[in-house]
């Protein structure tokens, strides 16, 4: 029995068996012989990760694959075949993303197999609105502007009021509160809130202006003459 390997193609080979054939008078036949070549034409079993979903804005990477061979055992070359990105439309920075890879065994037997990675918005845009502040009565003021950003769409978000509500601070003449609320949407539909609220206060004292001094003649009526009041709040 005579055994061939057949170059670096795996665990590849051929052996071959010789027979002879003896009567019992010694009497020989012609010999013969049989071939059998060991072949590798199964290709290495590659397996990929199950697919996955990733929130926008998340570090990821594509999980490698991994390949196992009947004849060259865990020795088998992998590479990348494609990667192909597709946009998922209109909604932020969201995609899915597929990477096929390819193993390949010593004797060119191949397989083939892809992971596809879904990128998905589920986050809000984060938006921050300004400290509450407090003014005086009768000085011209605004609200102040929230900030937004989005970790898909960056600063591309769209801002709008909710609402502005004011509400008298009790008895004390020209004093409120003024409370504003902004929304933050992003391209998928997210959406977030916060407010600003102003007080109003009065803390400034009226102004009182007293008539000048005056000089009257003995014995004639006279009168002190009223003073003129104004305020910043409540005006006169």
């Amino acid at each position: 029995t005579v055994t061939n390997t057949a170059g670096s193609c795996g665990k590849t080979y051929t052996a071959t068996r010789t027979w002879e054939a003896l009567d019992g008078c010694s009497n020989r036949s012609a010999s013969c012989s049989q071939l059998v070549s060991v072949m590798d034409t199964t290709a290495p079993i590659l397996t990929c990760p199950t697919n996955k979903v990733v929130t926008c804005g998340s570090a990821w990477i594509f999980d490698p694959p991994t390949a196992t061979d009947s004849a060259d055992g865990t020795n088998v070359a992998i590479t990348i075949v494609s990667t192909v990105t597709n946009s998922a439309g209109s909604c932020g920075g969201t995609f899915t993303a597929t990477r096929t890879w390819q193993a390949t065994d010593s004797c060119n037997n191949n397989s083939m197999c892809s992971q596809t990675v879904r990128l998905i918005d589920i986050t809000p845009p984060a938006l921050t609105c300004a400290l509450n502040k407090t003014v005086p009565c009768g000085t011209t003021w605004n609200f102040d502007a929230p900030t937004a950003t989005d970790s898909c769409s960056g600063t591309n978000v769209t801002l709008q009021v909710v609402s502005t509500v004011t509400n008298v601070a009790g008895l004390c003449s020209g004093t409120f509160t003024a409370t504003r609320t902004w929304e933050a949407a992003d391209g998928c539909t997210n959406r977030s809130t916060c407010s600003q609220t102003v007080s109003v206060i009065d803390t400034t004292p009226p102004t009182l202006t007293c008539a000048a001094n005056k000089a009257v003649e003995c014995g004639l009526t006279w009168n002190f003459d009223l003073p003129v009041a104004t305020d910043s709040c409540v005006g006169t």
